[in-house]
């Protein structure tokens, strides 16, 4: 959020990624995850149940709240063996269609 991303990605033998701006780019001083990184990361946004349920389909869609910052969008996934997860940003409050640079109707 601090850089202006819209997206996170992660990945293991790669560092974390941010979508800023519509460019995918590596997070600034993120080393590249290991296998165990790149677990540990997308565990800590599963309760219990969604852990069982990950474990079990091996693919997840779920949502987070961030208490004051935003919501957030994350698909949870195993590909080659390795867990992985794409995070979206999804704002509080609704932009107003100025705000985002479209003209008015």
């Amino acid at each position: 959020m601090e850089l202006g991303g819209s997206d996170l990605i992660i990945t293991a033998n790669y560092p974390i990624m941010v979508t800023v701006a519509g460019v995918l780019q590596p997070m600034p001083g993120s080393p590249h995850l290991t296998s165990s990184d790149s677990r540990r990361l997308a565990e800590s946004f599963l309760t219990p149940a969604l852990h069982e349920k990950f474990l079990r389909d091996q693919e997840l869609d779920t949502r987070f709240h961030l208490p004051g910052a935003a919501n957030f969008r994350v698909n949870l996934y195993i590909q080659r063996g390795h867990w992985g997860a794409a995070v979206r940003i999804v704002p509080i409050t609704i932009p107003l269609p100025a705000e985002i640079g479209l003209a008015p109707t």
